[in-house]
């Protein structure tokens, strides 16, 4: 070990894939090579491109063994399952048919009895299942004495996924034309608004016309204004000729005024005349004259002064006013009516553009409409329909395809199974020889690689009468085998034999049909798996041939290494033949040995270890003997413990101390105490059975130097165990 880790703690092996020619590298610590009880060691890598794994196999050497290369398909396979699945299950199959179905497939044929086995259920239901698939087209059956099914490819699943694709693509090409004219309706129906695009042109035509109203009208108001802003003008030239025309009035006024202080002047003299004041009136009249005179002269002066001025400049004010708010009037009028112009001659433009623009794209737009209708019409639909048409030929040519494999698959097949059938399976093996226990008649030999393959409960179900014979593999350390073997030694018209070979498996029954299987163990890749071909026939040519085979297993078979001689039995007979004629004498343990029937195989030794209990008529016609003055002792297995005349213990006892000292002994020890007491039981019981059994268990104790095992002491103790229980201890 030492040398293969170099005084390291791991190795790495590199060793070149076969498939991608890449290296491939693994590591082995020296703790796993330390915990490896059996090589090879096993080690997986998965790599390259596309992923694949390798599994390397690595002898104590730590040398490549073998090696085997997987595809990692894990996701496909899963897939393909379920795809699987889904196709058969609409072919009306329940989950456990689909899962028979798969069982079966690969199999040459498989029997009911198979079929049985398989999915547990009684041969009635599996009929039921079988024809089903016959009607199915999953299986054909084979004619022949027992009815056997050959597993088809699922035609039938195949066909069917084929048939719905073509009535699907059917459905495409018949519907396709009315669904694109119900989509194009639809279309064109939710395309409403495109057609709403020639009212709202028509909208804005109306929009124009009403605003071209309106603004006419505005503009109509808008000349008023201006025409009143022109009468403003002439306002101006009235206030402009207020002035003089104030003048003129005043100056009017005033010449009133003068003429009445004239008059006034006039009356206050004619007043003074009358006063006849002389030369005083004179005075009184010319002092009153130019008081008037210059009163009035103030007056006027005064009018002139601050009346005209005031009225002047309120006059020249208010035309100056007037005369800004007119211009500026005449401009806003003039503006105003070239905005309203430009107003009125920009929005019939835009208007005038919009609508050109709304309805050209109207028109592109049912235009495009139409033209997506007609190529949808007339190109697509037609390549889609002429593709169709192409799948549908297709589809048709597989369909024809496949039927035709299917019809030529379900013609009766050469192979008839009437007189000669083959096994491929461990399962069918079981099935064929489980069929054949059921129908046996007189004889029966059963070879089979292991004791647990046969089926007790249908041994117990034949008559008394019948003669079994059993050659297998018996191993006394398996509790399994030991309640069948039990089992059986309740059966006396049955006789067992250890063979050691586990590469038979088959039956003669009745000499009127035999099955002979082969079986081979493949430990490759490290897994133990069981590889079987076999062959049952009722022509009396192959069984002529065959039986000798079997019958050789049985007389190669060890004879002794489990009990066929059933002390009990016997001696229940004798006891009853004893009460019967009186005998008194014990009758030797050693019987006659009825031999077994033969038609076929005269002189072969099957029958040399078949035990059965003494004929009562030869019993009943022994003459008896007067006892002699001293008997010999007669030592015969007895129901009572023995006990050694010499120690006072018995060999249950002895039996006892040697299990008690598994744990404190070695196995070379204990070899020597069981030599001991296998000469002791043969020195007080006689021959037994057993005594082989402990022989062969001496020879592996002489093999173990140190203490037994923990998991060899089970075995060992199982042992001793089922002697003490032959032995009645």
């Amino acid at each position: 070990m030492a040398f293969l880790f170099q005084d390291r703690d791991e190795k790495e092996i590199t060793i070149k894939c076969k498939l991608c020619l890449e290296d491939v590298s693994v590591k082995v610590t020296l703790a796993e090579y330390q915990s490896t009880k059996s090589f090879p060691i096993v080690k997986e890598v998965i790599h390259g491109d596309p992923p694949h794994k390798m599994i390397m196999y690595l002898d104590k050497n730590l040398e490549l063994a073998e090696f085997n290369i997987e595809d990692v398909y894990d996701k496909e396979v899963s897939y393909s399952k379920e795809l699987t699945y889904q196709v058969l299950s609409d072919l009306q199959l329940t989950e456990e048919e689909i899962e028979l179905y798969f069982l079966t497939t690969g199999r040459d044929a498989v029997s009911l009895g198979e079929i049985s086995y398989l999915i547990e259920k009684d041969k009635d239901e599996s009929k039921r299942i079988a024809e089903k698939f016959v009607e199915k087209g999953l299986y054909k059956q084979i004619l022949g004495a027992t009815p056997h099914y050959a597993p088809l490819p699922p035609y039938a699943a195949l066909i069917k996924q084929l048939s719905n694709f073509n009535e699907y693509i059917k459905d495409i090409k018949e519907q396709a034309p009315a669904q694109l004219n119900e989509s194009f309706s639809e279309l064109e129906s939710k395309s409403k608004g495109v057609n709403e695009l020639k009212e709202y042109t028509i909208f804005i035509r109306e929009l124009k016309e009403r605003i071209d109203q309106q603004m006419e009208l505005q503009k109509a108001d808008v000349d008023k204004a201006i025409k009143v802003i022109g009468q403003i003008e002439k306002i101006n030239e009235v206030i402009s000729n207020l002035e003089t025309d104030t003048k003129v009035i005043i100056d009017e006024q005033i010449k009133d005024i003068e003429h009445q202080f004239e008059e006034m002047n006039i009356l206050i003299g004619n007043n003074l005349k009358q006063l006849h004041l002389g030369v005083i009136s004179k005075t009184v009249h010319q002092i009153i004259d130019n008081v008037l005179k210059s009163r009035m002269q103030m007056i006027i002066d005064g009018f002139n002064t601050k009346l005209l001025t005031k009225i002047r400049e309120i006059m020249k004010n208010i035309v100056g006013n007037i005369s800004e708010i007119t211009e500026t009037s005449l401009k806003t009028g003039v503006n105003l009516e070239e905005t309203f112009t430009n107003i009125t001659d920009l929005f019939t433009k835009n208007v005038s553009q919009a609508e050109e623009k709304v309805k050209g794209i109207s028109n592109q737009i049912l235009d495009s409409f139409e033209d997506l209708r007609d190529t949808f019409s007339t190109r697509v639909v037609n390549t889609l329909s002429e593709e169709l048409l192409k799948i549908l030929n297709r589809l048709e040519i597989s369909q024809i395809t496949t039927q035709e494999f299917w019809e030529q698959a379900k013609k009766k097949s050469i192979m008839s199974m009437k007189d000669i059938w083959f096994i491929r399976s461990l399962e069918g093996a079981r099935s064929h020889i489980n069929e054949e226990i059921s129908k046996t008649k007189m004889r029966l030999l059963i070879v089979a690689p292991d004791l647990s393959e046969i089926n007790i409960s249908l041994l117990t179900s034949l008559p008394k009468h019948v003669n079994i014979r059993i050659a297998t593999q018996i191993d006394a350390d398996l509790e399994e085998h030991v309640n069948i073997l039990q089992q059986l030694d309740q059966m006396p018209n049955v006789t067992y034999r250890n063979r050691r070979e586990q590469d038979l498996f088959g039956i003669n029954r009745d000499y009127e049909e035999v099955i002979l299987c082969i079986l081979s163990k493949d430990e490759s890749g490290g897994k133990e798996r069981i590889e079987i071909g076999g062959v049952g026939s009722i022509v009396q040519q192959h069984i002529k041939i065959f039986v000798p085979v079997l019958e050789e297993a049985w007389i190669s078979s060890q004879k002794a290494i489990m009990p066929s001689v059933r002390s009990s039995y016997v001696q229940k007979t004798l006891q009853t033949a004893t009460n019967l004629t009186g005998i008194e004498s014990i009758i030797p343990p050693r019987t006659p040995i009825e031999k077994t029937p033969s038609q076929v195989v005269a002189d072969s030794n099957i029958n040399e270890l078949q035990v059965k209990a003494p004929d009562l008529e030869q019993i009943t016609n022994i003459q008896v003997q007067p006892p002699p003055q001293n008997p010999p002792p007669v030592t015969m297995p007895s129901m009572a413990p023995a006990t050694h005349s010499g120690t006072g213990s018995s060999i249950s006892e002895e039996f006892d101390v040697f299990i008690e000292n598994f744990d404190k002994k070695s196995g070379q020890e204990l070899a020597v105490d069981l030599t001991n007491l296998k000469n002791r039981i043969q020195q007080e019981i006689g021959y037994s059975s057993i005594l082989n059994p402990i022989g062969n268990t001496i020879t592996d104790l002489n093999q173990i130097p140190e203490l037994i095992s923990l998991a060899e002491k089970q075995g060992f103790l199982n042992r001793v165990k089922f002697w003490k229980n032959k032995l009645n201890l």
